[in-house]
């Protein structure tokens, strides 16, 4: 759609017509034209004193740029967040103060649709032609119902260039407002939507097709960096800004960005391209007006060259300007109108109460200066809020425990001390006018009750480090949630996603995860906005008060209200949720100042661990310093007596501050020191001491064992922290060989374990071997014995250096026998030679056997009969245990006489007797003598002589 200017309409026609004539004489090659864009971003409905020095300063530029060259536009957020003076009238005074002032074009921005889509298309309009605003709204991102819900590019003609402007909004303006009066809406990508549209516009016919292209979105540098951060500072940022430069279409020859009330106009380079396109912002509430100069060569529509900057606004108005003159009518009107309402006094305070300011700085020891509404941090308007919301829970059908407040609904205005008599004579020193007091909660929320599990609750405050609901970080990354005075909790910063926030106390209780709580919260916050999703988990319910009319109420009745400037969420670094009793861990608090106007500048915090039933540990003082209130190291070493659930408190002063952390003190840390030998021989045995170190006071019985591998050597129990062990070393193999020592812990102590290596040697071998007195012919016999693990070879060499045998040691033990006759009686030295073995040396003992004479017996057979006077023979067999006899005399006796004698042969000896003369019976003796390995022996023989 093609567009004119409104304001230029009649002096472009009376141009053309005077131009027309000396068409022919134009030079073929035509000068550059130089184009001025202005812009405003993020008005927020700014009726009051300065309005109409932004509309002179607006005009201003347009007498130096010229009527038909300057084309004015908003980049959104015309309306919304606004001042009593407008919002007592739905805005309509600042739609007014626009048009009296010809806006061209505005894209939309997310406090467009405050009141719903509805009212933004029927009330205000967004067509430029029906409703009350005489421009349109641009948004090439906006859906409803899948279809486009709003123009998305705008074309006008501006110096006889044609100029397209396309229009969107952040991606997160569902988060931003309140759900019921967008549904069935979709806020798709801004850079894509854009993209498409610049394309579209880039393939009309010539006739059609623009000469310039530049782009309005409601979205900017990030309130993640700070601000006079360079661009390339904002582009390393990343998110959605750095997309928007980056990745725009390179035909946009320039960018006009808000929504994040930031300051800048950075020359950027065009990616892909050796060119550069202006990238502007212009801070929020008309303060400074975006200027935009663009050269273009009508023979290539090329820009040629270009300008930027911010032009603050001026400190004088002109109503002398015709357009300036209107706005001071429509201003004074609706100032009027509001001061009506607006200059009653509705209650008091002592002190200023204001949002967070940033840049300023202590002064006197209070601060000062600096710029408004730092959403990132707490302040004493924040937490205010909550408290009156809390108060006036408690009269509703749905009290609270507590209550949270998003830092975007707090607006326009501080609750300054200061009074102001010369507009209104009842706005003296501490007064609270109905006016100022309504211009803090401009969004005419209901408040809603919420239930929420406490481990919901926690993870509405972990959503203050922000992600949308596609899981990117957006251009606010992290808002500040105002909380009641009966709420405490710490955070750690650097701490993973989702596990910050370390302790949450309500009413001094720390909040139980799976207990019920109900908190109020306006209705906008209670439904989810602001990111803060987990409220959606909850039930909630209207209490039928709406946000303002209970402020108002509060203020009335707590009248004179004070600041609080003790902080209510307390940064903790350094500190982990539990410890080990009597270990030295260090922690800080990194901020402890408020930057509210008036803040105390604290300048010492004290600490101390509380415990048990009662019990504390004083853990000193530190120096508070800079202007975050960065507090010194606290060392704090707990008790054994401590081990559970303790608390720190720490008190910041002068502001008051408390914090209480929970903290978890777990089991003393043990050291266990083993002394040892670094060598030791099979055999041997291996002792050590152990000695267990711990915190003073500390439990340190227990038992001790040692391994290696999985196998268990020993077990010791402690005395006092100490144990000797002695180990076995035959259950070691040799080399270097690693033990566990371990220490099981005790009730206050935490196990703990060492280790040690020792070498295993080849022990020396303890050998030794015994003989027994053995008798001839039974085999002499040795017994060896060694260690129990060991076993080998033994030699056994006779005193001439001559083996006579082998032996073998098993387990120790083991034996070495002769054979039976190999020995004769007497004393026999041997040496017994040990071979060694893969764990023992080699050993040599002596040992000596004695052998005696075996025992024989003597057995003798005879005739039964023997004839008188006739010769027989008596047979006499010697045995030997183990060996047969021979060699030595069988002599048999009758009485004295000696009747016989034969010698023994392979245990037998005939034995021929002599004759009997006498008849009757004879007793004969029959003896062995022995020999030289044999005893002597004896028996008797019987016969009877008879008759021959």
């Amino acid at each position: 759609m093609n567009h004119f200017p409104r304001r230029s309409l009649a002096a472009v026609s009376i141009a053309a017509l005077v131009c027309a004539p000396l068409a022919v004489a134009t030079p073929a090659q035509a000068a550059p034209v130089t184009i001025t864009l202005v812009d405003i971003n993020d008005f927020h409905g700014r009726i009051d004193a300065n309005t109409t020095k932004f509309a002179t300063t607006l005009e201003q530029i347009r007498q130096t740029a010229g009527e038909a060259n300057t084309l004015f536009m908003s980049v959104g957020d015309n309306i919304g967040a606004s001042p009593f003076a407008s919002a007592t009238q739905n805005d309509s005074p600042t739609i007014d103060v626009l048009n009296a002032l010809d806006l061209d074009v505005s894209a939309v921005g997310n406090h467009e649709f405050d009141r719903g889509f509805a009212d933004l298309t029927d009330r205000i309009g967004t067509d430029g032609q029906s409703g009350e605003a005489d421009f349109p709204f641009l948004g090439a991102n906006v859906l409803k119902n899948g279809l486009p819900a709003l123009e998305a590019s705008e074309t006008f003609t501006v110096g006889g260039v044609k100029v397209a402007v396309v229009g969107a909004v952040t991606q997160e303006t569902p988060t931003l407002v309140s759900p019921g009066g967008i549904t069935g809406m979709t806020f798709t990508e801004p850079v894509a939507a854009v993209n498409a549209e610049v394309a579209r516009l880039n393939a009309l016919p010539g006739a059609d097709k623009p000469d310039v292209i530049v782009a309005a979105i409601h979205e900017g540098a990030s309130a993640g960096t700070p601000d006079g951060s360079s661009l390339a500072q904002e582009l390393a940022h990343g998110g959605a800004f750095a997309n928007i430069v980056n990745n725009i279409d390179p035909t946009v020859d320039a960018i006009f960005t808000g929504h994040t009330h930031k300051e800048y106009a950075w020359d950027a380079p065009i990616p892909g391209t050796s060119r550069t396109r202006p990238v502007v912002q212009t801070g929020s509430y008309g303060e400074r007006i975006g200027k935009v100069t663009l050269t273009v060569d009508p023979a290539t529509d090329e820009v040629s060259a270009h300008t930027a900057t911010n032009v603050a606004r001026v400190a004088t108005a002109d109503t002398s300007l015709s357009r300036v003159a209107e706005v001071n009518t429509i201003v004074t009107a609706a100032l009027t109108h509001a001061s009506t309402i607006g200059n009653q006094p509705v209650g008091s305070i002592t002190a200023d109460i204001t949002r967070a300011f940033s840049g300023g700085s202590f002064v006197g020891g209070k601060y000062v200066g600096g710029t408004t509404d730092d959403r990132a941090s707490e302040s004493t308007l924040g937490n205010l809020v909550p408290d009156a919301m809390l108060a006036q829970s408690k009269g509703t059908g749905a009290p609270a425990d507590l209550a949270i407040n998003n830092p975007g609904g707090l607006r326009n205005s501080e609750l300054y001390f200061a009074g102001n008599t010369a507009s209104n004579p009842a706005n003296t020193d501490g007064v609270v006018t109905y006016a100022e007091a309504n211009t803090i909660l401009p969004f005419t929320n209901n408040l809603y009750t919420v239930t929420l599990t406490g481990a919901q609750l926690k993870k509405v405050f972990e959503q203050q480090w922000q992600r949308d609901a596609s899981g990117n970080v957006p251009s606010r990354p992290y808002l500040q949630l105002g909380v009641s005075d009966n709420v405490r909790y710490t955070f750690d910063s650097n701490r993973s996603e989702g596990s910050r926030v370390t302790g949450l106390w309500i009413d001094d209780e720390l909040v139980d995860s799976t207990k019920s709580y109900k908190v109020i919260a306006p209705s906008f916050l209670a439904l989810g906005g602001d990111n803060f999703r987990a409220f959606a988990e909850g039930s909630w319910v209207d209490t039928g008060v709406v946000d303002y009319e209970g402020w108002i109420d509060y203020l009335r009745t707590k009248s004179p209200v004070s600041p609080d400037f003790g902080r209510r969420a307390i940064a903790v670094a350094g500190l982990p949720d539990s410890i080990p009793a009597g270990k030295a861990t260090k922690f800080s608090l990194p901020r402890l100042n408020l930057t509210s106007i008036g803040s105390p500048q604290n300048t010492t915090a004290t600490a101390t661990l509380e415990y048990g039933n009662g019990q504390e540990v004083d853990l000193g003082s530190q120096a508070v310093t800079g202007i975050a209130g960065a507090s010194g190291e606290f060392t704090i070493n707990a008790p054994v007596g401590a081990i559970g659930d303790a608390v720190i408190r720490v008190e910041a002063a002068p502001s008051g501050t408390v914090a209480t952390i929970p903290l978890k003190v777990t089991k003393a840390g043990s050291v266990l020191e083993v002394t040892a030998p670094s060598e030791v021989a099979k055999g041997e045995s291996l002792d050590l001491s152990v000695a267990i170190g711990s915190a003073a006071g500390a439990d340190l019985s227990g038992e001790v064992t040692v391994k290696q591998g999985s196998t268990v050597l020993a077990t010791k129990a402690t005395t006092a922290g100490a144990a000797q062990i002695s180990i076995d070393s035959t259950d070691l193999r040799l080399g270097e060989r690693t033990l566990i020592v371990s220490y099981a812990g005790s009730t206050n102590v935490e196990a703990s374990e060492s280790s040690i290596t020792v070498k295993v040697l080849k022990g020396e071998t303890p050998f030794t071997a015994t003989g027994a007195t053995t008798r001839y012919g039974e085999g002499a016999k040795l017994t060896l014995t060694a260690n129990e693990d060991v076993t080998g070879v033994v030699h056994v060499v006779n005193q001439l250096g001559i083996g006579v045998g082998t032996a073998f040691v098993i387990d120790g033990k083991g034996t070495f026998t002769f054979g039976r006759t190999a020995l004769a009686p007497g004393n026999h030295s041997y040496r017994l030679l040990f071979a060694g073995s893969g764990s023992y040396e080699p050993a040599e003992t002596s040992v000596t056997v004695s052998v005696t004479k075996a025992s024989t017996v003597t057995k003798a057979s005879v005739a039964a009969k023997i004839k008188q006077g006739k010769r027989a023979t008596l047979t006499a067999r010697v045995s030997g245990k183990g060996f047969t006899v021979s060699g030595g005399t069988v002599t048999v006796k009758h009485g004295s006489k000696v009747v016989g004698k034969a010698t023994v042969k392979n245990g037998v000896a005939k034995v021929n007797l002599a004759k009997f003369a006498k008849r009757g019976s004879v007793r004969l003796t029959v003896a062995y003598s022995g020999n030289q390995v044999a005893n002597a022996s004896t028996t008797i023989a019987k016969s009877t002589i008879v008759k021959k």
